[in-house]
């Protein structure tokens, strides 16, 4: 797992986009998301299942590891004690993952995308930032979906024609435009930020 390191400007954005992009879901035990948004009910207390997450402490930097072409991505459900790993068919990848988390329940589910894939693909995008900002596509954020569908991209507008841009400029992954909109501090522009410089997750989490 990747950790974030001293809290600053950027992190708290960084962070801000993981949570726009769907990482972080709080949801009922049922699995189904609280709000129409996939957001937490202010003043809903989680809890999250210590035992999850210190699997996922030890699944996702391996499979990062050793399984960079067929993993995608870990979806953390702390209400039913289910980790889901998403991930191109890989035998060996699933055998891994059952031997270094034996006490957790697992479930292996078809990716479209591996990580690898879908991350050639952010860098490059964020790459090209200055080449979109000149065609009039600004791109605050891009990483991939934990569940391998492709890639995420953050524009102030999120409109439609920008995706179908960006799409046929990248054909190799599909690729989803999402509306955010980052106001740096005064006189502190940001560059475009990588979201999957965090943890390459989703969380539900049960409320009470």
């Amino acid at each position: 797992m990747i950790r974030l390191g001293k809290v600053d400007r950027r992190g708290a954005i960084l962070l801000a986009l993981a949570t726009a992009a769907g990482w972080v879901v709080s949801a009922c035990g049922s699995g189904g998301p609280d709000a129409a948004d996939g957001t937490a009910v202010p003043g809903s207390p989680t809890v999250n299942d210590p035992a999850l997450k210190a699997a996922a402490q030890v699944v996702e930097p391996e499979l990062r590891k050793s399984f960079a072409g067929s993993f995608a991505g870990l979806v953390l459900d702390h209400g039913n004690h289910v980790m889901t790993v998403y991930r191109r068919p890989d035998a060996a990848l699933d055998a891994r993952v059952r031997a270094l988390v034996p006490q957790v329940k697992v479930v292996f589910r078809d990716a479209r995308y591996s990580l690898a894939q879908m991350q050639q693909v952010v860098d490059q995008l964020l790459a090209d930032e200055s080449y979109w900002r000149s065609q009039g596509i600004m791109i605050n954020g891009a990483g991939p979906e934990p569940d391998g569908s492709g890639v995420v991209v953050f524009t102030p507008k999120g409109w439609a024609r920008e995706q179908q841009e960006l799409s046929q400029h990248y054909p190799a992954i599909a690729i989803t435009v999402r509306k955010r909109t980052i106001v740096p501090p005064t006189g502190s522009p940001l560059p475009p930020i990588k979201v999957s410089e965090v943890p390459t997750q989703k969380t539900i989490a049960p409320h009470s």
